[in-house]
């Protein structure tokens, strides 16, 4: 009977071991996937901004492109600029009543 309880007591201490080792592992996982996450998102937000980056150097070649293959259109390329301004000077309205 004694022999019994301690064969209980010990597969009972045994099982909570597992679920403490498991425990363990998990909260390591977890901050290994929390770590992974932040590196994706730190990955995400530099190639947001390079995309940023090279949509304002597509436009600036754009614009330049206009103005170097248009030159008998000057008054054309003027307008475009001129448009472009404008739209500039809306955005920078928008802000400024924010």
């Amino acid at each position: 009977m004694i022999e019994d309880k301690n064969e209980i007591i010990n597969e009972l201490k045994q099982k909570v071991y597992k679920i403490i080792s498991l425990y363990n592992e998990s909260i390591k996982k977890n901050y290994n996937l929390e770590q992974k996450n932040i590196e994706l998102l730190n990955k995400l937000n530099n190639s947001k901004n390079e995309i940023k980056k090279l949509q304002e150097k597509y436009d600036l070649l754009k614009i330049a492109k206009t103005v170097s293959t248009n030159v008998k259109d000057v008054n054309d390329t003027k307008n475009k600029i001129n448009r472009i301004i404008r739209e500039v000077d809306k955005c920078i309205a928008l802000l400024n009543n924010e």
